[in-house]
């Protein structure tokens, strides 16, 4: 093959296109100019000036179209600027490890393991102690200006969120795992594999099943659907009605470890385990995908959320090292 004559061709046909051009570029031109030398100003130039109606219905065309999109690094350079303005607070008052907490305006609630929850105030201080549970807090909400505690003493527990004052008590008959909100529902997981839909308007539980043969470790609720995981390791999924009454949906999602967080996003269970990637199971395709969350072979994620609609925050804890760190999808 010659390389040469090749190029020279090329060289060839790129000149013939570029003098074509140009003699149709003039050609146009000269004929364009006599038929109507108007629309021209020949001393500056041979293009058309726009009229004052065009210029116009570009400006609107640019009004309609409204700002142009951020993008996701952008975004993510606006909330890296506004935590580096944050305070750090060292809320060092529990004597044992949080299991749960809730934020609801100017006002921080906790859950541990030490039996008590605490109302914090913005500036790192204890406002009120809540301590009449004689086990774990595996949950605590904040709906409606009061605070709701649920423990593994099997009961559940309604404060007053500015004066700290217990104003219900009520005894759901199992140890309680874990627990989610949304609205004025409170879904819940027991140490038996039951899960009940508790309802904070009424004061009752709308509705329980036994799910699990074993203990339920995690919860994920939005209006439509739930998903619940226990330590055998299984999953179910269920599908949420009008009268927040759950029913069990036909779909296997493959699981290897206990499932330790998740939650549900646009038609995405995102969940959390004792492995290195962070699972990503797409309810329409019923395929499942990973996402890299540990900078080591051995980790787990315990805690995982979504913020401001574009990333996916998630905890990481090394095993080896004993390190942890908050990564950022």
């Amino acid at each position: 093959m010659d390389v040469s004559n090749g190029n020279e061709d090329a060289k060839e046909v790129s000149s013939t296109t570029l003098t074509t051009s140009q003699t149709n570029l003039s050609v146009m031109q000269e004929g364009e100019s006599q038929e109507n030398p108007a629309n021209y100003d020949v001393e500056t130039s041979n293009v058309p000036m726009p009229t004052d109606q065009a210029k116009l219905g570009l400006q609107q065309r640019k009004r309609k179209r409204g700002p142009s999109k951020k993008s996701a690094k952008q975004k993510f350079a606006e909330i890296k600027s506004s935590m580096s303005n944050s305070k750090l607070f060292f809320l060092d008052s529990h004597n044992d490890k949080i299991c749960s907490m809730a934020w609801c305006k100017d006002i921080l609630v906790s859950g541990s393991r030490d039996t008590t929850s605490k109302i914090w105030s913005k500036c790192g201080e204890v406002k009120h102690t809540l301590g009449d549970h004689t086990s774990s807090v595996t949950g605590v909400f904040a709906i409606e200006n009061k605070i709701y505690t649920l423990s593994y003493d099997c009961k559940l527990r309604k404060w007053d969120i500015q004066s700290g004052k217990l104003e219900h008590c009520q005894y759901l008959f199992s140890p309680i795992t874990c627990a989610v909100a949304l609205k004025k529902m409170i879904l819940m997981g027991t140490d038996g594999g039951k899960v009940m839909f508790y309802c904070t308007h009424t004061s009752t539980v709308k509705w329980e099943t036994v799910g699990h043969l074993e203990s339920i470790i995690s919860l994920a609720l939005t209006e439509a659907s739930a998903v619940s995981a226990s330590s055998v390791p299984d999953l179910c999924v269920w599908k949420v009605d009008e009268t927040s009454r759950l029913s069990k949906v036909n779909i296997e999602i493959p699981v290897t470890r206990p499932v330790r967080c998740m939650l549900l996003y646009q038609d995405k269970l995102y969940f959390g385990d004792d492995g290195v990637n962070i699972k990503v199971f797409d309810f329409n395709s019923e395929s499942l995908d990973k996402l890299k969350n540990h900078d080591t072979d051995y980790g787990s994620t315990d805690s995982m959320l979504v913020y401001n609609e574009c990333y996916l925050v998630s905890s990481s804890y090394n095993l080896d090292s004993g390190k942890t760190s908050i990564n950022c999808h």
